[in-house]
This record gives structure tokens, C-alpha cells and sequence, in this order.
């Protein structure tokens, strides 16, 4: 069974360790979408989850994952 709130902490997880470089490099901005495909992409490197929660979250859809991925990311833009 997927523990939702365990994947919610590693993407935000993953967010604040990306953050200020993904930040720096788009101007100090960034929109939901692509924040989003950020941390979908460096989940594997900075979500800090067991290999096991790490599967679990490979082996879901890619809908599933961007599904989560909307109930954590609430605004629309990001900055600093």
C-alpha cells in the first residue's frame, strides 16, 4: 500500500533541496508544470525515500505520479 503523506514529504523533500537552483536558473520564477517536472525528475536523487517507497513511486503511472504531484504543488507559481 502506497503511504500518500510519505510521498507528499519526498516531494516536497525533493523541492527544497532543487529549489534555488531551479529558481536561479528560470529568472526566480517557475510555474506549477514545470516545478513539477523538476521534481518528477530528481525524485530518484533527492526525495530521501527507502528503495522500497522509491519503487513504489517508479513503478506508478505517470497520471498517478503527476496526480500527487498537483495535491502537494497547490499554487500556481513559485519564487523567491
Amino acid at each position: 500500500m502506497i503511504d500518500l503523506e510519505r510521498l507528499g514529504r519526498a516531494l516536497t523533500n525533493t523541492w527544497d533541496v532543487i529549489a534555488y537552483d531551479v529558481l536561479k536558473a528560470n529568472g526566480g520564477t517557475i510555474n506549477k508544470g514545470t516545478l513539477i517536472e523538476y521534481v518528477i525528475n530528481y525524485m530518484d536523487t533527492y526525495s530521501n525515500l527507502s528503495e522500497d517507497n522509491l519503487q513504489e513511486w517508479n513503478n506508478l503511472q505517470r497520471s498517478e505520479q503527476l496526480k500527487l504531484c498537483e495535491m502537494t504543488f497547490i499554487y500556481e507559481e513559485y519564487c523567491y
